[in-house]
């Protein structure tokens, strides 16, 4: 009994890394980001990359999203215009991954710059604050090569974890 009140229950990967109010603004900044492009956002948030022997963090992370990206089926969106925002919350590490379509019209370079606007935010200890500030960006850019043409909601708008 007395290890019930020592180890309390464990956390989710995404309950680690933001508040509750936090999750519910940021699914609203995707909704209103993806009301303006046919692109589609979504946030993905790991405890960690699964430790693979000979990499590094940073490669961990990178194969890590890859392989979110494939398994949310992110690459089914209609156009390539999906893109995956992935957080490894014990690895303080995040990671873009954006699809053909994107990646074709978009500079990598980009990426890193939203990257460091969701680093900052939790550094900051305010995650909410630098994904909603790096969703709105890449909302723009979306919109900007991909505008609305259709009402389709091809991923939920919801942050995810494993």
């Amino acid at each position: 009994m007395l290890t019930n009140l020592i180890n309390p229950l464990k956390q989710s990967a995404v309950d680690r890394f933001m508040s509750k109010a936090g999750i519910q603004i940021v699914e609203k900044a995707i909704k209103y980001a993806e009301s303006k492009t046919d692109g589609e956002i979504c946030i993905h948030v790991v405890g960690d990359s699964k430790d693979s022997e000979g990499e590094t963090p940073q490669e961990r992370v990178k194969n890590r999203a890859l392989s979110e990206f494939d398994q949310l089926e992110i690459q089914q969106t209609e156009g390539a215009t999906g893109i995956l925002i992935l957080i490894s919350v014990d690895e303080k590490r995040v990671e873009i991954v954006a699809d053909k379509a994107i990646n074709e019209k978009v500079n990598a370079d980009r990426w890193e710059q939203e990257v460091a606007k969701i680093v900052d935010g939790a550094k900051l200890e305010c995650p909410a604050v630098g994904l909603i500030d790096a969703i709105t960006s890449i909302g723009r850019h979306l919109a900007k090569h991909f505008p609305k043409t259709h009402d389709k909601n091809e991923l939920e708008n919801t942050v995810t974890s494993d």
